[in-house]
């Protein structure tokens, strides 16, 4: 974002900076706690409250500013969930990152959500859905997006996904994703709601 403000207009990227100043140091404290915490991350750690679209505020504040992306933000207040924070955060800024991503530089629209929904079992969940307007996906390469070592991008890595989903499953929730080839795509990610509050 920095660099992009340097490009359009150099003059006010000491206000920018002062704008910004908390949402770096967040991240950066964030980055830190990752990185102490790389060893243990494919363990189980107890999970705690926390509030998904808390979360997912948290994240949208350090992209906004991405050029040629409209992100949008659709949040419920009482997303609530058990789950590990560093876990969580992890789920929403890679959903974030893939949905930017997907619009190729041409520009576009991501909107991430939040709602209680019930399920057919009448169970209370809170869904996250990250939604864009990019390039989309086929059947075969939706069938093999959450595999290791997949990727629909020239420079990736193939383990984002995967790791998503896992982080998913360890917080017993579920994620499935719609996608259209040239109409973009949306994740869906469903987790218990931690209660205290009605669908």
């Amino acid at each position: 974002h920095l660099t992009q403000q340097v490009q359009d207009d150099p003059a006010r990227l000491p206000d920018v900076f002062r704008e910004r100043q908390g949402t770096f140091q967040s991240s950066i404290s964030y980055l830190d706690e990752l990185a102490g915490n790389y060893a243990r991350l494919g363990q189980r750690r107890r999970p705690v409250r926390c509030d998904l679209s808390e979360v997912v505020e948290r994240v949208a504040a350090g992209m906004q500013g991405t050029s040629g992306v409209d992100l949008r933000a659709d949040l419920c207040k009482d997303a609530v969930v058990f789950a590990d924070p560093i876990s969580l955060r992890r789920i929403v800024e890679n959903l974030q990152d893939n949905a930017i991503d997907s619009l190729a530089g041409r520009g576009g629209n991501v909107t991430v959500s939040t709602e209680r929904v019930r399920s057919d079992s009448g169970e209370t969940r809170v869904r996250l859905s990250v939604s864009d307007t990019g390039v989309g996906m086929s059947d075969v390469q939706r069938a093999h997006i959450f595999d290791d070592f997949y990727s629909t991008k020239p420079a990736g890595g193939g383990l984002g996904l995967s790791i998503v989903r896992r982080l998913v499953m360890d917080l017993n929730g579920t994620i499935q994703v719609v996608s259209e080839e040239g109409r973009g795509s949306r994740f869906i990610v469903e987790f218990p709601a931690a209660g205290g509050g009605a669908a």
